[in-house]
């Protein structure tokens, strides 16, 4: 059985966390080179419409069920918490260099530690995590996999678009962090 209060909650957070990024951290508001390419809409665009689908999809108990019961629900809702936390640490780590436009600093440099250490994009590998949380959430398979899907393929785009502009802009420092690192599973992808 769907539980109401807990998505709805989970859904709140989600939209207060990337509603509060996007207040605090603007390009815009710094001097950079904005290099977005429209990707930072196209990503909430996906967001939002993948998340709506999976609300449907939960919602008419669409598709095949996960496991059911409460301790599935909170399973979920606790992949949804580490996401959070993984998606902030890595973004107050990046600090100033943090925007939610692709953007460039004048004194832009590679940051390598921290979790930055094992992945290029730990903020991104937190951001799959909420919204697996949010699809186990909702209790069928299609609701995991339309919030998923979506969301992993304008990632790999967002990402491919991030990456042209930081190859282009910090050169072999970068480059060489790419050789060392993966981009979102250590070790794996």
């Amino acid at each position: 059985m769907f539980f109401p209060p807990l998505y709805l909650i989970l859904d709140a957070g989600l939209l207060v966390s990337e509603l509060a990024l996007v207040w605090r951290r603007r390009a815009s508001r710094a001097p950079s080179t904005r290099l977005d390419r429209g990707s930072h809409l196209l990503l909430w665009a996906v967001i939002v419409g993948s998340i709506t689908a999976g609300h449907l999809a939960g919602l008419s108990n669409l598709g095949p069920r996960l496991l059911p019961g409460l301790p599935w629900r909170w399973f979920g809702a606790g992949l949804f918490a580490a996401g959070t936390a993984l998606r902030w640490w890595a973004i107050v780590h990046l600090g100033r260099f943090f925007s939610v436009d692709v953007a460039i600093a004048r004194d832009h440099q590679v940051v390598d530690t921290g979790l930055y250490r094992v992945v290029r994009h730990p903020s991104y590998t937190g951001l799959l995590l909420q919204c697996a949380g949010l699809g186990v959430v909702l209790g069928t398979a299609l609701s995991l996999f339309v919030i998923i899907v979506p969301t992993f393929l304008v990632l790999f785009h967002r990402i491919r678009v991030e990456e042209r502009a930081l190859l282009a802009n910090l050169g072999n420092a970068y480059a060489a962090y790419t050789r060392r690192t993966k981009r979102l599973l250590p070790g794996v992808f």
